[in-house]
């Protein structure tokens, strides 16, 4: 028997059954498992996931996403690639959304630290955290969570001369940015590498998200031929109230499991603009 095959015997001997909720009987495998395997094996605990999830068993932490997420699609968004830049109020919900979910490689982008005016919304700020780079926080946090996310830790802004460096290999990279310049930065590197953009900024109780697909123009149509410009969004002027960013964050991340799994996409070509205070959602057409 060689190396795959003992470690696929391995595997399907520790699983055990698991009646999910709908009453269907999947086979598991628990984290204190699947940790003792990669130990006995030399193994990262992200190469035990993908053998199990190769036998249609599924790890334990990820059985409540099994009524939305095929085995085959949580197999592929293990495989999958995504960069987050900005580590604020939106990243730090994306980021800890998308290792919850099973996103297996990360690429965190920020050149800030944090500060007391971040805790009134930022999930990654604490008292603790106070003047330590948020893309360490970020990193830690997410090793924490789950261990099987492959990550990359950039503690630096991105750039017109880094941007195609750090979203080389993406399968989508999310736009957590705080200020219209940098966003116009991300989204014509994205554009020129043909890599699918999903970007959002907030102000006050409000928030808008869209899709930006390879060869579709979007962040210029929006904002103009002058905000190239401007260095401060409307969210300097509102203020970021915490359930809009949470609200903001969590929709960015449905449009990028979509986009990783190739499902239909409602915000390409789409602007979504929502109002947490009243709860109004307009969706507003940006195609020619």
């Amino acid at each position: 028997m060689d190396r795959h095959d003992q470690i696929a015997t391995r595997i399907q001997e520790a699983s055990t059954s698991h009646i999910t909720p709908d009453n269907r009987e999947v086979q598991v495998l628990s984290f204190d498992t699947e940790r003792t395997i990669a130990h006995e094996f030399g193994l990262s605990h992200q190469q035990i996931q993908h053998h199990a999830l190769s036998q249609a068993i599924v790890p334990l932490r990820y059985i409540r996403n099994q009524q939305s997420i095929s085995t085959q699609q949580q197999l592929e968004l293990l495989n999958s690639r995504v960069t987050v830049v900005g580590l604020g109020g939106l990243g730090g919900y994306v980021i800890e959304i998308l290792a919850r979910i099973g996103v297996g490689s990360l690429v965190l982008v920020d050149g800030d630290v944090f500060d007391e005016s971040n805790l009134n919304r930022q999930l990654l700020s604490d008292v603790s955290a106070l003047g330590r780079m948020k893309a360490e926080v970020a990193g830690a946090r997410i090793q924490k969570i789950n261990p099987a996310v492959e990550l990359r830790v950039v503690g630096e802004y991105l750039d017109g001369d880094n941007c195609t460096e750090l979203i080389k290999g993406s399968n989508c990279v999310v736009d957590c940015l705080d200020t219209i310049s940098g966003r116009l930065v991300l989204a014509e590197g994205c554009g020129r590498d043909n890599v699918a953009l999903v970007s959002a900024a907030i102000g006050g109780s409000c928030g808008h998200v869209m899709s930006i697909l390879p060869g579709a123009k979007g962040l210029s149509r929006l904002y103009g031929p002058e905000a190239a410009q401007q260095d401060q969004g409307v969210e300097k002027r509102l203020g970021t109230l915490g359930y809009a960013v949470m609200a903001i964050g969590a929709i960015e991340c449905s449009q990028v499991i979509s986009i990783l799994l190739g499902q239909p996409d409602p915000l390409s070509g789409q602007l979504l603009m929502a109002d947490l205070q009243y709860l109004s959602f307009e969706m507003i057409n940006l195609t020619p």
